[in-house]
């Protein structure tokens, strides 16, 4: 899950990702191959599908991750917008 929120000392916007470590396997696998992929682009520098990450800490069990928020969905989502014929 996504949340949008706001920081409260400069207003700023951004993305909360809440991850469940107790989710099926097969979605610990996809974050655990979306880990792999980063780490491998993040060793050659900038990377323009990259952002930085602001905090990480628990909460309720989960793991949760402040990102700066940018519009228009996941990359999964804008890659498929632009493969589907228009």
């Amino acid at each position: 899950m996504v949340y949008a929120a706001v920081k409260e000392d400069t207003r700023s916007l951004l993305a909360l990702k809440l991850i469940d470590p107790r989710s099926p396997r097969t979605k610990m696998a996809h974050v655990l191959r979306e880990r792999e992929v980063t780490a491998r682009i993040a060793t050659d520098g900038c990377h323009p599908f990259l952002c930085e990450l602001c905090y990480a800490f628990h909460v309720r069990g989960q793991l949760a991750l402040a990102l700066p928020l940018f519009a228009g969905g996941t990359l999964q989502v804008q890659l498929d917008e632009r493969a589907t014929p228009q």
